[in-house]
């Protein structure tokens, strides 16, 4: 026997099967059947009729009942008046009154109504019109309003029906006189008062177009709340739409809330409608130009979630076709295209979720009601493949270039990847990442299981920034990454979820700051700064006692300006650490001096490691100090200054994004031998190179037996050997070799690029105390030298006071 059906035949004409939804409950018996109506509205009025087919195998004979069920309405109204804001300020005389019509607006209905108008600040109405249009009912009124009166005027319309209850709607009337502020008139926009919103009628669609008046006089962008009338009517077939009315002291609000869905609540049936809803939305979306506004995408997205939430509750377990399911798959798909990206810009919904959240609910609703065979279904912007389970074997689905693997599963594995929809679905604003790849969604019905997904990067990912695995979480409404691991930079592209749900990537906006490294930085550059100070100071009190040659000349210029170089860097890296704060032409002018000058202190470096280098060699022989000084001058000035200007020139004048960047006011760095950092980066590592082999050379001429003595203690060779080393590494640049390793080691590598970075830091940042304690407090002739500098002053000091006491006893 098949089921008892009901049947819903409504005033205006329409015919519906009624099931149960979330207002309606049919309880069938078995010897009668119910509908239970948990909420009385019009949509619900007219003739029912219960279809009783009891179907042997030979006979069918239909047996059916009817009843009229009559609703007492109260009408949903809308309210408005023209023109809206009364233009007093044109007017010569205070009394003049400015002609106004007020009309209120219901849908068709069998219900007769009694009208009745309350008014205030207005003249007695000049006449009452009613007129019926295709869609609804108009009660109008004619009236005036007064320029000399500063109240506000206001109108309301009452409607009562046949049980005498009533309902009614206001509308203030926002008059413009000689003193207010408004915007003036643009375009279709009419004058219109200050703090107020402006509303028209859409021309070509059903709805309103709003334009807010600022208290400043000046007009804020419109918003059209038009929908196409195709779109509305496949709206209307699927959800009923109410017109609730929102009066406020300032504006008239007109908002068309989705309250009820005719298959949800159980008007209509989900396997005769589904085919034709879902073939005319794709029809409707098929030009992306016709639906290319907020309200468009949202009434579109809105069928998508009421069709969802029909078939999800239909009591059948309806499952769509694939018919049904291409045409759904290409209507979400022609939603996603770019040309409609400003479409999908967030405007306050009118329900709890976004308007891109909720198109993913449904998507994702709609294919897991569907019949997915293990073919792919490729869109322009969505793709679906199914997997089919296999003993033993993982399901590998693929959509857009992004590879989706799970271990072996007992129900058809489903992926959809859905192109730039992570652009739309809302994030936390306090966060620094961006969205790196497609959106890829994986389910198996009911259930989880552990998954691995090789994305497709958007765009490459730059060295130091981390990359997120995520997954969209329904109860937060935002992005989270719990169950989901990055595989790190050597995979980069690869994750690993030990649930299923819709998963993208996000990649950082800035690269990864270790802790304290700020800090470190900052605290170790003024202590350099400090250090070279007294490191030149230094210079200026023993100069005359330890430089006794021309090697000791040239060696101490060469420390003077290595530090000096150095200092001016420094205090160049200190003056642009927050590049925000400066202009933008003196972090380019930043950059060049700190270009040129790490530049010079490196070469001059060069030239102190070749004087030693020639003095371990040719010990008998001695440079000259003009040639030396010549030679000196011209690599650690001219060579940088070279380098520098041939930098600039290439990388567009100087210009922002090629030669420096304002982030961190230094030069760019783009990859691999890419970028202007690597006309620092070689020339340094040239150097460092050249040095790291000098010093080795002073290794090896410590380690030779000594002319006078055969043998040597193996201690003193290995003191002699440490102390090289800790004396020539700072002032040869050789903390720098770290340098090297924070290029081969991405930051988010883990401890061993931590510990390289931190090194690096801390080593390069303190360099100039380094220095201080090497080149300077390390040398025996230099602390020789300001001992007897101090000591000298203190004898002298002793001596003009034994004078002075003698003196002063003589002439006692």
């Amino acid at each position: 026997m098949k089921p008892i059906e009901w049947v819903l035949k409504r005033s205006d004409g329409k015919t519906f099967d009624v099931t149960t939804g979330t207002d309606a409950t049919v309880i069938p018996t078995s010897r009668k059947t119910t509908i239970l109506l948990r909420q009385a509205t019009e949509i619900w009025e007219g003739l029912y009729t219960c279809v009783f087919n009891p179907k042997s195998s030979n006979v069918t004979i239909n047996h059916k009942a009817s009843a009229t069920l009559d609703i007492a309405l109260l009408p949903q109204i809308y309210i408005s008046s023209t023109p809206q804001f009364p233009d007093c300020y044109t007017k010569y005389n205070a009394n003049d009154r400015i002609f106004v019509r007020v009309q209120c607006e219901i849908m068709n209905s069998t219900e007769n109504y009694n009208v009745t108008w309350n008014y205030t600040n207005t003249e007695t109405p000049l006449n009452e019109q009613k007129d019926v249009t295709g869609t609804g009912i108009i009660y109008r009124i004619d009236t005036t309003v007064s320029c000399s009166s500063l109240q506000e005027p206001a109108v309301t319309c009452t409607f009562m029906n046949i049980l005498s209850q009533e309902k009614n709607a206001t509308v203030n009337i926002p008059v413009i006189y000689s003193n207010s502020k408004f915007c003036h008139a643009e375009g279709d926009w009419s004058n219109a008062k200050a703090n107020f919103t402006a509303v028209l009628k859409c021309k070509n669609g059903i709805g309103k177009t709003q334009r807010r008046c600022l208290s400043n006089g000046v007009w804020e962008e419109e918003i059209s709340n038009c929908v196409n009338v195709d779109l509305h009517d496949i709206l209307i077939d699927s959800q009923v739409l109410k017109q609730i009315i929102l009066i406020d002291s300032q504006v008239l609000k007109h908002i068309i809330l989705i309250d009820s869905q005719n298959l949800a609540i159980g008007l209509g049936s989900v396997e005769k409608n589904s085919a034709n809803i879902f073939s005319r939305l794709k029809s409707s979306t098929d030009k992306s130009e016709s639906i290319n506004t907020y309200a468009n995408v949202n009434a579109s997205v809105s069928i998508l979630f009421t069709m969802n939430n029909a078939i999800n509750e239909s009591q059948k377990n309806y499952t769509l076709n694939k018919a049904q399911l291409q045409d759904a798959l290409i209507s979400s798909s022609n939603l996603l295209d770019s040309s409609l990206e400003k479409s999908w810009i967030f405007k306050p919904d009118l329900v709890n979720r976004s308007m891109a959240e909720r198109y993913l609910i449904s998507v994702e609703g709609l294919v897991k009601q569907s019949d997915v065979e293990s073919t792919t279904y490729q869109h322009t912007n969505i793709e679906l493949i199914g997997c089919k389970p296999q003993p033993d074997k993982n399901c590998v689905n693929k959509v857009f270039n992004v590879t989706v693997t799970m271990g072996t599963s007992s129900m058809m594995v489903k992926t959809i990847g859905f192109k730039s929809l992570s652009n739309y679905l809302p994030k936390l604003q306090q966060t620094d990442a961006d969205p790196n790849s497609i959106v890829v969604s994986t389910s198996i019905g009911q259930g989880s299981a552990d998954i691995s997904i090789d994305f497709q990067l958007i765009s490459e990912r730059p060295r130091n920034h981390k990359i997120e695995c995520v997954y969209w979480d329904f109860t937060i409404s935002q992005w989270s990454g719990k169950g989901c691991v990055w595989s790190g930079p050597d995979n980069e592209n690869h994750c690993e979820c030990t649930h299923l749900s819709s998963f993208t990537t996000l990649m950082s906006k800035k690269p990864e700051n270790l802790p304290y490294m700020t800090e470190i930085t900052y605290v170790g550059l003024g202590i350099s700064i400090v250090s070279l100070l007294s490191c030149l100071v230094i210079e200026c009190l023993v100069w005359k006692s330890v430089v006794k040659s021309s090697v000791s000349y040239c060696r101490h210029t060469a420390h003077i300006n290595i530090c000096l170089c150095l200092l001016v860097a420094d205090c160049s890296f200190l003056a642009s650490a927050f590049p925000d704060m400066i202009p933008e032409n003196w972090c380019q002018i930043f950059v060049v001096i700190k270009h040129l000058c790490y530049l010079s202190m490196f070469f001059w470096m060069l030239c102190l490691s070749i004087m030693v280098l020639h003095q371990m060699i040719f010990m008998f022989h001695q440079m000259s100090k003009k040639v030396c000084l010549g030679l000196c001058f011209s690599v650690g000035y001219c060579c940088p200054l070279l380098i520098v200007f041939i930098t600039f020139i290439t990388y567009n004048s100087g210009q922002k994004d090629y030669y420096y960047t304002t982030e961190a006011c230094w030069l760019v760095y783009e990859g691999f031998l890419k970028g202007s950092i690597f006309a620092f980066i070689l020339p340094v590592g040239t150097i460092v190179v050249v040095n790291v082999f000098c010093m080795l050379v002073v290794i090896i001429r410590l380690l030779r037996p000594s002319l006078e003595v055969n043998t040597k203690d193996e201690k003193e060779v290995a003191k002699g050997i440490l102390k090289a080393v800790v004396l020539l590494t700072p002032i040869f640049g050789g903390t720098w070799i770290f340098g090297f390793f924070v290029l081969m080691f991405d930051i988010t590598k883990g401890p061993i690029a931590y510990l390289v970075n931190y090194a690096f830091t801390l080593l390069n940042a303190f360099q100039g105390l380094f220095i201080l304690l090497t080149a300077y407090f390390g040398e025996k002739p230099i602390r020789v030298a300001l001992l007897k500098y101090f000591n000298l002053k203190q004898v002298q000091s002793a001596v003009s006071e034994s004078s002075k006491l003698a003196s002063t006893m003589k002439t006692k």
